[in-house]
């Protein structure tokens, strides 16, 4: 494992396989362990950490899920202020529905997104379905089946859970659905 450390406020911040905050006691002679809102424990730290104003920027890839992390963490706190999922693939071709002009997307973490004629003009579509939460454990989705009338299905071949998504249902476009056997 390799750490990637910086000195931020009084405080040393190592980035391993989890974030930890130190307090520097020179009259103790230590380093005494501080609290921190979340430390991202089971990530691999993969980049410098950055100080910038009053936060700590720091890359990780989180344990069992694709892509990486970029966050900020208070130096005083230890709260996390943001953090941003980046590169995470697609678990598979897009979901059209010519009706509608929309396409349907999952990436393999298990966030479907709807891009609609607004979100292609702005170049932008970061917030995925409201509501999903993702099922833990979780293999990686990679398979999609087009169900019609702008309607999917995403899997993870192997996994016992199927995500549904119909976006005509208001009240829950995204769900998943426990199976009796694994895929």
């Amino acid at each position: 494992i390799i750490r990637h450390a910086t000195v931020a406020g009084g405080f040393v911040w190592i980035g391993d396989s989890q974030l930890t905050k130190f307090s520097v006691s020179p009259t103790g002679n230590r380093l005494a362990l501080e609290s921190i809102d979340n430390n991202f424990a089971g990530a691999t730290f993969d980049h410098r950490l950055e100080t910038f104003g009053t936060a700590v920027i720091h890359m990780h890839r989180p344990k069992g899920r694709a892509g990486a992390v970029v966050a900020a963490t208070d130096i005083t706190s230890g709260r996390t202020l943001w953090a941003t999922d980046v590169a995470i693939p697609p678990a598979a071709a897009p979901i059209t529905d010519e009706s509608t002009g929309t396409l349907l997307v999952a990436n393999t973490n298990g966030y479907v997104f709807r891009f609609d004629e607004a979100a292609i003009r702005s170049r932008v579509q970061d917030t995925p379905f409201p509501g999903q939460t993702i099922p833990a454990p979780l293999p990686a989705v990679t398979a999609a089946t087009d169900l019609g009338q702008g309607r999917a299905a995403f899997s993870a071949p192997g996994s016992d859970q199927l995500l549904l998504v119909d976006p005509a249902q208001s009240a829950r476009p995204v769900q998943w659905v426990k199976l009796p056997k694994p895929l």
